[in-house]
């Protein structure tokens, strides 16, 4: 063939990709915000004519995801904010699909919901959907490759609006990530100073506790994420019956952290410093020494 219609032909083909993925993006756009998640799932097909187009302006192309939400969706499935469509593995795309689709049931829930006054049939189908929004949610998590699961886990402790996983106990939660066996649930459960019926709500209204659980499931290092959780002293772990309680506290000081054994006679013993963030594995092993188990 003339290699100038062959450059004719890449032009043409290059030109007709651009235009694809323009109007599939002004398409996602247009939609609205639960439509508009759903369809960006459904975008996400290596195969697709606009499957050229980068990640990060799919997810930007969403409504009500926005440019700061968008990059965190990515780094929690493991995407690089490079990256186009058709660069994604399996595993990217089954995270990155269940982020839009857990997301777009939040968006519902954000609509006013009717008053179920005295109708027992209002009151049974809105616990008809809210269990119906559970079971999706968690056949999402089952369907995930473990540590894309574990990761969807920890942002979904993310404090945000009502979601269908408020009500549900965070012993439940962790028993639907494939690979992680109950006793293991179990040490993350205590490492963070948690009852398996405490509600995910709840876990959500206490930073320490989520940061350290979040810490565990992904293994990476606990940070704190403002002044508020860094101030002196934050609570990692509390053990032991009143009036004889123990508390593994984490402060800041010298440029790096010092984690603390505060005794329930009001005494401090400094147990470890370093510059660098504690990871969850040193603050399990310590607790294992200081519990004795």
């Amino acid at each position: 063939m003339n290699p100038l219609l062959q450059r004719q032909d890449a032009l043409a083909n290059a030109q007709g990709n651009r235009l694809a993925i323009a109007q599939e993006l002004r398409r996602i756009q247009q939609l609205p915000s639960r439509a508009s998640h759903q369809a960006a799932a459904r975008a996400l097909n290596p195969d697709a004519p606009h499957s050229g187009a980068p990640v990060l302006r799919l997810l930007r192309a969403v409504r009500g995801i926005g440019t700061l939400l968008a990059p965190k969706m990515l780094e929690t499935a493991g995407i690089g904010d490079h990256l186009r469509i058709r660069d994604l593995t399996a595993a990217q795309i089954a995270a990155l699909t269940g982020q839009l689709l857990v997301r777009a049931e939040r968006v519902t829930d954000r609509r006013p919901r009717p008053a179920t006054g005295s109708d027992p049939h209002i009151a049974l189908r809105a616990a008809n959907a809210a269990r119906a929004r559970r079971r999706a949610a968690l056949a999402t998590i089952r369907q995930l490759p473990e540590d894309q699961a574990r990761a969807h886990v920890a942002d979904r402790l993310e404090p945000g609006p009502t979601d269908e996983l408020t009500s549900l106990t965070i012993g439940q939660l962790l028993t639907e990530i494939p690979g992680l066996r109950d006793r293991d649930a179990q040490l993350l459960l205590a490492h963070a100073g948690l009852h398996r019926a405490r509600t995910v709500g709840r876990v959500r209204t206490v930073p320490a506790t989520r940061l350290l659980l979040a810490s565990a499931l992904t293994d990476s290092p606990y940070t704190p994420t403002s002044a508020t959780e860094a101030r002196p002293g934050v609570p990692l772990a509390r053990w032991g019956t009143a009036p004889h309680t123990h508390t593994l506290a984490l402060r800041p000081s010298n440029g790096g952290w010092t984690l603390q054994h505060h005794h329930h006679d009001d005494t401090v013993r400094d147990l470890h410093h370093q510059q660098r963030p504690f990871t969850s594995r040193q603050i399990t092993q310590i607790l294992r020494t200081l519990r004795g188990n």
